[in-house]
């Protein structure tokens, strides 16, 4: 099994010594935090594989905490609570990446949830950086195939020719064809 960071954000000592034990007896490396604020500021450090957050700590709530951990894509949460209302269940289920228990949960049930989400959440993560490199090619192919509009109409080239121009461009100054394709729509905008 993987050496994975877990923070237990709790503001009972109890509860928290509790999970840390059990969570340290099945492999894993436990951080501890017992309000909100320093859970958020020990997750961004850290880039733990999976926050256990009890649902009432003090300080920040866990919807505050939902935000910034989104927002920044820190990491997964398993909400621990002794009951869970109906209105904070419809909140999570609108998240991607939190889900929750209830104390009463087993030993053996909660390190497989726990391995069940982190081996999910970094799936999770693979896709969305895969997205966003796949925006990001998008973007740069408009860019030259609006750069290459430009240099038809404006220098009567071929299709063929403008990207050609724009290859050698690219490949004499050794910079990527998407620069060489913002400086022709500047220049010819």
């Amino acid at each position: 099994m993987a050496q994975y960071k877990i923070i237990v954000a709790d503001s009972n000592d109890v509860t928290r010594t509790t999970l840390k034990s059990i969570l340290i007896q099945n492999g894993y490396f436990v951080y501890e935090t017992q309000d909100g604020s320093s859970t958020v500021r020990l997750a961004r450090s850290l880039k733990p594989d999976l926050v256990i957050l009890d649902n009432n700590i003090i300080g920040i709530s866990g919807f505050e905490i939902i935000k910034i951990f989104e927002e920044g894509r820190i990491s997964p949460i398993l909400f621990i609570s002794n009951t869970i209302g109906k209105e904070f269940m419809e909140e999570l289920r609108e998240k991607c990446n939190f889900t929750y228990v209830t104390r009463s949960l087993d030993r053996n049930s909660l390190v497989q949830i726990i391995d069940y989400i982190i081996y999910n959440s970094k799936k999770i993560a693979k896709m969305l950086d895969e997205i966003d490199q796949l925006k990001r090619t998008i973007e740069s192919r408009k860019k030259i195939e609006k750069a290459k509009g430009l240099l038809m109409k404006v220098k009567g080239m071929s299709e063929d020719d403008a990207y050609k121009y724009m290859r050698k461009r690219s490949m004499d100054k050794g910079i990527p064809m998407e620069q060489i394709a913002d400086a022709i729509i500047i220049m010819y905008s």
